[in-house]
């Protein structure tokens, strides 16, 4: 317990009460536009792997995915204009 004190009170001595730094709109601006860089990187990378995502989900928890995009009216195919 004395060594915990000891540690904060030193971290309290060493740190600054106040930061004295400004940040300006140009680097403001910056931090935000790699913050959303970031976040659709992440987007597109979960895009280009949701598929084997959704597979490795399915086999670790037993999960059954349907496909629907295949079942989307093939038995109709007489009314449908062929070019």
């Amino acid at each position: 317990m004395k060594n915990k004190n000891i540690a904060l009170l030193s971290c309290l001595l060493i740190y600054p009460a106040t930061a004295q730094a400004y940040i300006d709109p140009i680097s403001g601006s910056m931090y935000l536009q790699v913050l959303l860089g970031g976040i659709i990187g992440m987007l597109g990378v979960i895009k280009l792997y949701w598929r084997q995502f959704k597979t490795i989900w399915s086999n670790l928890f037993g999960a059954k995915t349907s496909n629907t995009s295949n079942t989307s009216n093939t038995s109709n195919t007489s009314n449908t204009r062929k070019p």
